[in-house]
């Protein structure tokens, strides 16, 4: 729903289970991943199961966009083990108060807070809090 309503054509969408990420022949041939929220735990370890930073490492590096709310932004921080670590922080979400905009300092480890209204956005090596 959140998708389709950013105006994205449904039949433009594709849904995958994690489980099915490899049998993919090509990942590449998505514009985008967006992986909801839910049970953070339970997405990570479902993630590690099915070695999705394999997946997702090509992925990125090909120059696709990782779209991740809640659990699915979580999962991508180093919040806890297993974790797939693409940004050093412990990540909150769903605060009334976020993390001040701007550039996160990754020369040391951090607390980042997002309200509802909030990202990370990670290009180049930097990552910053955005909304």
């Amino acid at each position: 729903e959140q998708i389709l309503e950013t105006g994205i054509v449904e039949k433009n969408i594709r849904e995958i289970d994690i489980n099915e990420i490899p049998d993919i022949v090509n990942i590449n041939e998505y514009c985008a991943i967006y992986v909801a929220g839910g049970d953070t735990f339970h997405l990570v370890n479902e993630m590690k199961k099915n070695n999705f930073k394999k997946f997702l490492d090509e992925y990125l590096k090909n120059g696709g966009v990782y779209l991740g709310v809640s659990a699915g932004s979580i999962a991508l921080t180093n919040s806890f083990e297993g974790c797939l670590n693409y940004i050093d922080c412990k990540l909150n979400v769903h605060k009334e108060n976020g993390s001040k905009v701007g550039n996160i300092n990754m020369s040391e480890k951090v607390e980042v807070d997002l309200t509802d209204n909030q990202a990370i956005i990670i290009q180049n090596g930097e990552a910053l809090v955005f909304g």
